[in-house]
């Protein structure tokens, strides 16, 4: 079942790939959906892979545009998924934070693509990462944000694959429905209700670049990311679509 068919405003996508250019092939699909739905599209890729994904970025005369724009960002997942180590809690709240952000700054949502390989199980738990991918089904209720995660073959095991995928309502392949439980109790957020959106601290680079605490400052300000982010900027405007 191909991602581009599958992802809608709201969903919670899993695919896997096997490759590097395999990766890139879901990034940029998933990437024009967000830049035709007219959301913040952030793609959270390794530092290996950057300049793959730049490269294929200044590839198409649209993503070329937005990422210019600011549109489309790259950010690097130890800048926020691993930032002061893994926290379930924590990402979580991450995430809702900048969903928000992205809707007070003027966008109708957030897109996420992450290349899940900052949660190899030499560094989170198995089922940690179980857990926390369905735990995350509360921040999708409102269809404001909407995110896939592609798990790399060659980091993950086939078994471990199907199991994180179960925690994801769309997945590439069938046998992958949401069947994990998202676990519950203390620290964990209720269901997400509708409600205003509320101010997020922190200042604004830019109208619509709001990202501005510490673990997405290299999101929202290039300039102040001590150089670590970007390392690829689009090309001249002159510079013909391949």
């Amino acid at each position: 079942m191909p991602v581009q068919a599958t992802v809608r405003a709201g969903d919670h996508v899993a695919a896997r790939f096997g490759s590097d250019a395999g990766f890139a092939d879901l990034a940029m699909e998933f990437a024009r959906g967000g830049v035709t739905a007219r959301g913040q599209v952030l793609l959270f890729v390794p530092r290996r892979l950057r300049r793959l994904i730049g490269d294929r970025l200044a590839a198409s005369a649209s993503l070329r545009a937005a990422a210019r724009d600011g549109h489309v960002r790259l950010v690097d997942p130890r800048d926020v998924q691993l930032a002061g180590g893994f926290d379930a809690v924590r990402l979580h709240t991450t995430y809702h934070d900048a969903t928000q952000a992205a809707l007070i700054a003027g966008y109708p949502g957030l897109w996420v693509a992450v290349d899940m390989s900052w949660a190899r199980p030499s560094v989170v738990d198995a089922e940690a990462l179980v857990a926390f991918e369905a735990a995350s089904i509360t921040l999708f209720t409102q269809a404001t944000l909407t995110a896939l995660c592609a798990f790399d073959t060659r980091v993950f095991t086939a078994e471990q694959v199907f199991r994180v995928c179960q925690a994801h309502p769309v997945a590439d392949a069938a046998g992958f429905g949401h069947r994990a439980t998202p676990p519950t109790g203390a620290g964990w957020p209720s269901p997400v209700r509708p409600t205003a959106p509320t101010p997020w601290p922190g200042r604004r680079c830019s109208p619509r670049s709001p990202l501005t605490t510490t673990s997405w400052t290299s999101a929202a300000c290039p300039s102040s990311a001590s150089g670590q982010w970007p390392t690829w900027a689009p090309p001249p405007a002159s510079t013909p679509a391949r």
